[in-house]
């Protein structure tokens, strides 16, 4: 009996998938796929089972249990190593012994990534294309959804576990692979509630001076979702912000369009963004320097400052699944950074010398009743900002 182990996210589980393929095809043995995997980590999805014709999964519990002892990879690995010794395979022991055959009539379990062009181009583009259905596909505009991401577990020249492609790598790969007139940037926990691309795309060809456009976003109760913003990043709206007062000014705390009517917006969140491709790359895209937070707004001011409109369509709805970003040192730390950088690019030295002032304020504003505690997350947190600061003399 031949098992390959299906687990992580969906790039993985098709890799997973067609390695599967490739023994069963390979070797003349019929395989089936692992997908116990789901029911301990169920942050994840088998979303392989929506796009795959035909898969054989395992239903013997017993099987998954023998190879997957604990919820602790590094102990199953051990595990496997020593009591499953012939019956389990990695990537490294696959890839070492060089196996040309396999008796039939044994148990092999089969657990890695397999993440190698090999095992495609074992298969003629048709076999590749029978394996899948992606549904029906009879749109006006023809749409192919890519992620591209610089960083991933890749062998690296200096043999580095995580290796991190250069910002050329990136800008090439969309130019490659995106030839269309338009871009539609969409995050990966964003479901589309109707014909959303379609609706910007006949939007776009209407509208005149048009920069980006957006959907409506809603959360995953279909109530109204952060959108968009109708101000930028300045000294007064970040005081307003962070001292709880911009609900005294509803014009510029707007984040969702409640109308039927398209409207101009100053940023637009990143999550959901229409655009020309030829102008996203001309534009250089979004600025690699912001490791979290405020790269959208970054790229909205870019591209605004050409003349351009930010405009939402609420016609188009689209669900955005974000996690509520946790209040911490890290989250604030981070959207600090970006906050400093941002001025750095666009304002002045001393405007980010008062803004770091403003950030010391709101923290014993907000959170004075910690300091009285003795709160030590939050006492770092000063200390940074004073360390930022001291740091921006020596620019």
């Amino acid at each position: 009996m031949f098992v390959v182990k299906i687990y992580g996210g969906l790039g993985n589980q098709i890799f997973q998938y067609i390695f599967g393929k490739y023994i069963e095809k390979k070797f003349s043995c019929d395989v089936v796929f692992d997908f116990y995997y789901f029911e301990k980590f169920n942050y994840r999805k088998p979303n392989l089972l929506k796009i795959v014709k035909n898969v054989d999964t395992l239903s013997d519990y017993d099987i998954h249990r023998k190879f997957n002892p604990t919820n602790s990879f590094k102990i199953n690995s051990i595990w496997n190593s020593v009591y499953n010794r012939g019956s389990f395979i990695n990537e490294r022991i696959f890839n070492n012994l060089k196996f040309n055959s396999f008796n039939n009539d044994n148990l092999y379990y089969f657990d890695g990534y397999w993440q190698d062009k090999e095992y495609f181009n074992f298969f003629s583009s048709n076999e590749l294309d029978s394996f899948f259905a992606f549904g029906d596909s009879n749109s006006i505009i023809n749409v192919i959804g890519i992620h591209v991401r610089r960083g991933d577990y890749l062998k690296a020249p200096n043999d580095k576990i995580f290796y991190t492609q250069s910002i050329e790598y990136y800008k090439s790969s969309i130019g490659f692979l995106a030839k269309g007139k338009y871009l539609y940037l969409l995050n990966s926990d964003t479901l589309l509630l109707n014909d959303a691309c379609k609706l910007l795309y006949d939007a776009h060809e209407s509208i005149d001076n048009v920069g980006i456009l957006c959907a409506n976003l809603f959360d995953k109760e279909l109530k109204p979702n952060h959108t968009y913003g109708m101000v930028l990043p300045t000294l007064f709206s970040l005081f307003l912000y962070r001292f709880g007062l911009m609900k005294f000014f509803p014009r510029l705390n707007e984040k969702f369009n409640h109308s039927y009517f398209p409207r101009k917006v100053k940023q637009i969140v990143g999550a959901n963004m229409f655009l020309r491709r030829d102008l996203f790359l001309e534009s250089g895209g979004f600025d690699v320097q912001f490791f979290m937070y405020v790269e959208d707004t970054e790229l909205s001011y870019r591209i605004s400052r050409k003349g351009l409109d930010l405009i939402n369509i609420p016609e188009a709805k689209v669900v955005h699944l974000q996690g509520a970003s946790s209040q911490n040192t890290n989250y604030l730390e981070r959207e600090i950074n970006s906050y400093i950088y941002y001025f750095l690019k666009h304002k002045s030295l001393n405007y980010v010398r008062i803004y770091l002032i403003l950030e010391v304020f709101q923290v014993f504003n907000k959170r004075l009743i910690f300091f009285i505690l003795g709160s030590d997350r939050y006492k770092y947190l000063v200390s940074y900002l004073v360390k930022k600061f001291r740091s921006t003399y020596s620019y």
